[in-house]
């Protein structure tokens, strides 16, 4: 059977608390007889010296306190903070009734503790601080960054050997957890030389998972460490944790079916239960659009400001009579690409009403393109004038879901050398009376629009996103629920329907004369 690697982290993951973790550790010094027999029995385990074995059943942040921080919490003086006094008090308390001293103590994640450059010993006891180190540590205190130095300090004294596996796997973001460590404190034969060593570490972060470096010991062979002078030691970690009773398993699902409840009851109460009513009208249809103007690219160095307009086509119009108009509310520079961001929101939401010939038939074929939004994006140059970059229209679509939009801009130009050094110089330019000349103007007639004639100049390009969300009003008649009702749909059936009705029966009464005819046939000849 493998000895188990000591420096491997294995990960748990439970919906239990943490602070029902338990942990039974224990440790033992490697004999001859340990050796030859390959184990001890209880009664020889149980016959070595207090200083040769040590088992603990170690609870989530329970604090067990070594010989050096016995020595130093018994003295008032040397307690600077809140943690300090709350352990003084313990010891205190535990001096009283003392019991024989182990190898085993532990580290909680409030500690504050020092080691040396080993990758898992401790320094012997903890070093004294001077008046000054303590006004030190209370400034950092008041600055807030203990905790962060704490874990900081851990992570570089106890972490795992850096590999080429792991170097990758470290530059995440920091979870939140707490720590504890599982010590032994092992001496030579004379009990003059000391080193502290890294049994376990276990942490827990915010995710609910459980890292255990290294993982329980379980059915495999114990882990071992050795000592500089040549002593070698054997320890196990067994999961020691209770079963979770029937009554706390019940209550905890009741709380959960509360919390469940609550949250649904909260929801509840945001969203609510009643929702707009259809658009009046017969098969009318409203459109709410929630999107927003990405960016703008193939812009030169100067800033940029869009104005956003929208232009409604026969048929529809604004819900509530309120128009549309956006002005962007601060200048965007580009980047290096050309890129400006401007990530500017639009919401709209408009109504469509189909013509009085198209409401009279059954299912009126709706729009294919909805209201128009026009962008006119404009630089802002370093002598404070203003230009015009150019015009985009952007057509929402009228398809429910996500839509996102591409469109060049163009501008006018008169095509003189005159005018385009007075834009760039002066500032201004030839620009368009109506924004809606762009499509179809509000007041054209007819099915032929001449543009022929006009000379422009490609501009930046416009990115858009449309969300988009419709709204049916079918019109239909409530649902007939007397019998009377429901025959008299029957009888006021479409003539569609009726007329296949007939044909079927024409052709089932065809199919019975063949048959008839056939019969008398084969009678005949049979005669």
């Amino acid at each position: 059977m493998l000895r188990p690697d000591r420096n491997r982290t294995v990960y748990y993951r439970s919906s239990d608390p943490v602070r029902n973790f338990k942990l039974r550790v224990v440790v033992r010094r490697v004999t001859a007889a340990l050796l030859v027999g390959n184990g001890l029995d209880n009664q020889d385990a149980a016959s070595l010296a207090p200083q040769q074995r040590d088992e603990r059943l170690i609870g989530w942040q329970e604090k067990i306190f070594s010989e050096a921080e016995i020595e130093r919490y018994q003295d008032a003086s040397q307690c600077y903070t809140l943690q300090d006094e709350a352990y003084h008090a313990q010891v205190t308390a535990l001096l009283d009734n003392r019991p024989a001293a182990g190898l085993l103590y532990t580290y909680a994640d409030v500690d504050d503790y020092h080691a040396h450059a080993a990758d898992d010993t401790l320094a012997h006891g903890a070093p004294v601080s001077t008046p000054l180190q303590q006004r030190m540590t209370q400034a950092r205190h008041r600055r807030g960054n203990r905790a962060q130095a704490l874990r900081k300090q851990r992570s570089e004294q106890h972490s795992a050997p850096v590999t080429a596996d792991s170097d990758g796997s470290n530059h995440v973001l920091d979870t939140p957890f707490q720590v504890m460590y599982v010590m032994a404190s092992l001496a030579d034969e004379k009990g003059q030389q000391r080193r502290d060593y890294v049994l376990a570490c276990i942490k827990y972060d915010v995710n609910g998972v459980l890292h255990m470096a290294p993982d329980f010991t379980r059915d495999r062979l114990p882990y071992r460490l050795e000592t500089p002078w040549g002593h070698l030691y054997e320890f196990e970690l067994h999961h020691a944790s209770h079963t979770q009773a029937a009554s706390d398993a019940q209550r905890e699902d009741l709380l959960l079916r509360e919390l469940a409840l609550k949250q649904a009851n909260l929801v509840k109460q945001r969203v609510g239960n009643v929702f707009a009513p259809a658009p009046k009208g017969k098969h009318a249809m409203r459109l709410h659009v929630a999107g927003s103007l990405d960016c703008v690219c193939d812009v030169r160095s100067e800033p940029v400001y869009v104005t956003v307009t929208a232009d409604l086509p026969v048929g529809w119009r604004w819900s509530g009579g309120q128009g549309f108009g956006v002005l962007s509310s601060q200048l965007i520079t580009p980047t290096s690409r050309g890129e400006a961001f401007l990530g500017l929101p639009l919401d709209m939401t408009a109504v469509w009403s189909p013509s009085e010939t198209d409401a009279e038939s059954t299912s009126p074929c709706p729009p294919q393109t909805s209201f128009r939004v026009v962008v006119e994006v404009n630089s802002l140059s370093s002598w404070g004038s203003r230009r015009l970059e150019g015009y985009a229209l952007l057509h929402v679509p009228t398809t429910a879901g996500r839509h996102v939009l591409n469109v060049q801009t163009w501008r006018p130009s008169t095509g003189h050398v005159t005018d385009e050094l007075r834009r760039f110089f002066v500032g201004g330019a030839v620009e368009l009376d109506d924004p809606s000349s762009l499509g179809v103007p509000a007041g054209h007639l007819g099915s032929v629009l001449n543009k022929f004639g006009w000379k422009s100049v490609s501009g930046p390009s416009v990115t858009a996103t449309f969300n988009v969300a419709r709204h049916w009003s079918t019109g239909a008649a409530p649902a007939p629920t007397d019998v009377k009702q429901v025959l008299g749909v029957l009888k006021q059936a479409p003539p569609a329907a009726s007329a296949v009705m007939a044909d079927y029966t024409r052709v089932v009464e065809r199919m019975q004369e063949l048959t008839q005819h056939t019969t008398r046939l084969q009678e005949q000849t049979t005669a």
